[in-house]
């Protein structure tokens, strides 16, 4: 019982980041994970893996626009020139 008060109390007191704080979680190679601080380029299976949570789960726990993105995004672009490049996507 205890601890589900603590954990109450300690969600209420936990403030949104701001903008610029969001954005500086993003960089052109990796994203922050906001629960532990650490840095990773695809962030969807960590957050997953680690606190059991989905990505829509993470972002309204710590008000997250929709589209925040959970890949790094020079990883991303990287990934959509190879994509292209073998000729996915067209038909």
């Amino acid at each position: 019982m205890e601890q589900a008060v603590r954990a109450a109390r300690e969600s209420l007191q936990r403030v949104a980041p701001s903008a610029q704080q969001i954005a500086a979680t993003v960089r052109p190679d990796k994203i922050q994970c906001l629960e532990d601080g650490t840095w990773h380029v695809m962030l969807r299976r960590y957050v997953r893996r680690r606190f059991n949570m989905t990505p829509q789960q993470y972002k309204a726990k710590w008000g997250l626009p929709d589209d925040y993105p959970f890949v790094a995004p020079n990883y991303s672009a990287r990934r959509s020139k190879i994509a292209k490049k073998s000729g996915l996507g067209k038909k």
